[in-house]
């Protein structure tokens, strides 16, 4: 990780790759991980019912589920990069799992879209995305498209389009994007599922997708964890919530 060249490259094309920080067991951790987590949620809530809202691709609030994901937040590549392209204070928006399945183009990661809203200069949100298998043409590598986190207007689709960049690398590549540039997860053209660790991190101005402190797991949580979790930020008790009609916001990116 070069922090000097990491924040020119997030000032200017709003991407840039902090190199390969998990190691192989890591990787094979979080891969099996999340592909059994999302197989009990699908049969919990229903694969239709999942598609309807969104969050058949999405697994939410991962941090308290094992301590390797907390284990993250604690790193100190995660809190160097986050104290050099946001502040010390910043708090973690989400901690989400993204699993594409074959040719799966439904929901919103599949989509060119925005994860926070466009506030000029100020940058709010960064999206860190750790990659659990190699990221090819085939596996449905994210695409993004340098440059757009510097406009407030979305670009014309066919713009996107011809501008777009893949992010090849190979698992355990930690990758970073600012919130506001236009990015989609990429067509996954394999048999196997593209498992994919996202953390978002935001200033602490905006509100979090789940409330984690009305979860009890939380609470055994080291003092760091704590504060990257951004204790008494008020918003969802529950990731089920998310999956009701009276769903008021989709990215939590509202300020307080």
């Amino acid at each position: 990780m070069n922090l000097k060249i990491n924040q020119e490259e997030m000032d200017i094309m709003g991407f840039t790759v902090l190199g390969k920080l998990l190691s192989n067991d890591d990787v094979e951790f979080f891969y099996h991980d999340l592909i059994s987590r999302k197989r009990l949620h699908r049969a919990q809530h229903g694969e239709e019912n999942l598609k309807k809202y969104g969050e058949n691709q999405i697994l939410r609030d991962l941090v308290c589920v094992h301590p390797k994901y907390a284990k993250v937040i604690e790193s100190a590549w995660f809190n160097e990069f986050v104290d050099t392209v946001l502040n010390e204070k910043a708090i973690v928006h989400g901690s989400h799992g993204i699993i594409t399945d074959f040719q799966e183009d439904n929901g919103i990661p599949s989509k060119f879209h925005r994860d926070s809203p466009w506030l000029g200069e100020v940058r709010a949100c960064v999206l860190i995305l750790m990659p659990l298998v190699d990221f090819t043409e085939d596996t449905g590598a994210t695409e993004y498209v340098p440059g757009t986190h510097l406009f407030k207007e979305k670009p014309s689709d066919e713009f996107l389009e011809r501008n777009k960049k893949k992010v090849l690398v190979p698992a355990g590549t930690v990758v970073a994007l600012d919130g506001t540039t236009w990015h989609r997860a990429g067509k996954n053209r394999t048999q196997t599922q593209r498992p994919l660790l996202q953390i978002n991190v935001q200033l602490p101005f905006l509100k979090q997708q789940i409330n984690p402190w009305s979860d009890e797991r939380y609470k055994g949580c080291s003092d760091l964890v704590k504060k990257r979790m951004g204790y008494n930020v008020r918003c969802y008790d529950h990731p089920d919530q998310m999956l009701t009609e009276d769903r008021n916001w989709k990215s939590g990116n509202y300020a307080t």
